[in-house]
């Protein structure tokens, strides 16, 4: 028994450990809900998945995802702040925990993959407005999602 209790604790270090990086992104009315482990779809080379059939044989990764949700519930807005704490947010949970970015899954009625901050910011950006406003309004949550890597032993 002693050693479950040891491994609970690590697992809620690491949690708590993950909340902490991701603090600021409160600044966005963001906050973070839950941080699993599991497997997860590679996005590949590719910039932007907007359906998941076209996810090919890109092949499947051990991850780790951080979910992010709205501070108010249905109120998911995405401004320049929002894409400033992700970039430093994740770049910070990458050194700290040996991890690489592997997407941002963006959770809309039939979802949206992006590599990067980069992507998912030029993406947004270039909506017309009418369209940004609907898309966002259906966004129920934000997945980062990491690439654990096969030798890393942290869950």
């Amino acid at each position: 028994m002693r050693f479950i209790k040891l491994y609970e604790s690590f697992e809620e270090d690491k949690y708590e450990q993950i909340k902490d990086i991701f603090i600021n992104i409160r600044d966005c009315e963001l906050k973070v809900s839950n941080v699993f482990a599991g497997i997860s779809l590679s996005i590949g080379n590719k910039k932007i998945v907007t359906d998941y059939n076209k996810f090919g044989n890109s092949g499947n990764i051990r991850s780790l995802s951080v979910r992010l949700v709205p501070v108010v519930l249905h109120n998911f807005y995405i401004d320049d702040n929002l894409f400033d704490e992700l970039r430093s947010s994740i770049g910070h949970l990458e050194s700290e925990l040996e991890l690489e970015l592997n997407n941002i899954y963006l959770r809309t009625p039939s979802g949206i993959w992006f590599n990067s901050v980069d992507s998912m910011e030029d993406y947004i950006k270039k909506l017309p407005e009418k369209e940004k406003r609907i898309i966002l309004k259906l966004v129920a949550y934000l997945d980062i999602v990491f690439d654990i890597g096969l030798n890393n032993d942290l869950f």
